[in-house]
């Protein structure tokens, strides 16, 4: 859903007005402040809705997880994933959990890249 009310349309004239000294068009204006909602939107969504699973099933978001990809995912199917598997990135006590700072360091790790891509664009446009 396109921003509507009154705080998102804030929001989205605050964003826009973060662009106003590029050379960017109206229309590339748009669309890197969407895909930053998208962005940040997705990512809510998505901390809501572990956080709840969680609250479900603790033991889901450790090593358990780890323990059921390593039986379901066959690397001749899944390559990339199972390298990833492998690298024992999802054999931790918690996964997803904030830092001590209460960062979710994925999300502003992904942040800090998607943001860093609009700088490399905007600095190849000059």
């Amino acid at each position: 859903v396109p921003p509507f009310g009154p705080r998102n349309l804030m929001w989205f004239d605050s964003a826009l007005s973060t662009l106003a000294h590029t050379d960017l068009t109206e229309p590339e204006k748009a669309s890197l402040i969407m895909g930053l909602m998208t962005y940040v939107r997705g990512g809510y969504r998505l901390s809501m809705e572990l956080s709840a699973g969680f609250k479900e099933n603790p033991a889901a978001f450790g090593r358990q997880y780890h323990n059921a990809l390593t039986q379901l995912v066959d690397p001749r199917r899944y390559p990339a994933l199972s390298k990833l598997v492998a690298s024992g990135v999802f054999d931790e006590e918690t996964l997803w959990a904030e830092d001590s700072n209460g960062f979710d360091t994925d999300f502003e790790f992904g942040l800090a890249v998607y943001l860093d891509g609009i700088a490399a664009y905007l600095e190849r446009r000059c």
